[in-house]
């Protein structure tokens, strides 16, 4: 133990986080944005803030959207000018499909060890198996280079115990670089003039 402030002891070792993430090194890679559901823009315009900051300049935007496997190419050329329109830079745009389908058994069986012991062994619900699902694409479209992942933030609702939402949470940010989860409240917070 080291001895920093004489009423407190810090450990010197064991430091159970990776500390090089909070260094002044500038991060070089992607900001990576999940803009699946219409908050108002909030889920887009606060990672392209950053990216304009001195900090995170060395990064770009990649945007993922949701869309449907029949109009992938449609949805990313709207995508695209919307962005555009909205005067946001960013390196790419992908169409993320597939978020309605079952999620992986290896997906599942991490799940349980997150899973509030209230449930026991009940049928999981659609929406559980959705967050488990995007938790799997997040973690297949995640490279090296992400720095910072910006996802919409589930809605917690009165009738989901506390316990369920939390593991939600842990399963879909399990195992991946920093994420930010924030919601914006369906009031516009990007607008734009033709």
């Amino acid at each position: 133990m080291a001895v920093i402030n004489p009423r407190v002891e810090t450990p010197t070792s064991d430091v159970p986080f990776e500390t090089h993430r909070f260094t002044d090194v500038k991060p070089k890679g992607t900001i990576d944005v999940y803009w699946l559901s219409d908050d108002g823009g909030l889920s887009i315009l606060v990672p392209y803030l950053l990216s304009q900051s001195k900090f995170w300049s060395g990064t770009s935007l990649r945007v993922f959207a949701y869309g449907k496997a029949g109009e992938m190419g449609q949805e990313k050329v709207r995508m695209a000018s919307l962005l555009h329109k909205f005067r946001i830079e960013f390196a790419s745009v992908e169409i993320v499909v597939g978020l309605d389908g079952d999620p992986s058994p290896e997906s599942l069986e991490d799940y349980m060890k997150y899973k509030p012991e209230e449930e026991g062994e009940v049928e999981l619900d659609a929406k559980t198996k959705q967050y488990i699902r995007m938790g799997e694409l997040l973690r297949e479209k995640t490279t090296a280079l992400t720095q910072l992942i910006v996802i919409t933030l589930p809605v917690p609702r009165d009738s989901c115990p506390a316990l369920k939402y939390m593991s939600w949470l842990e399963v879909m940010s399990n195992s991946l670089p920093p994420i930010l989860m924030l919601r914006g409240n369906q009031q516009d917070a990007l607008t734009f003039y033709c």
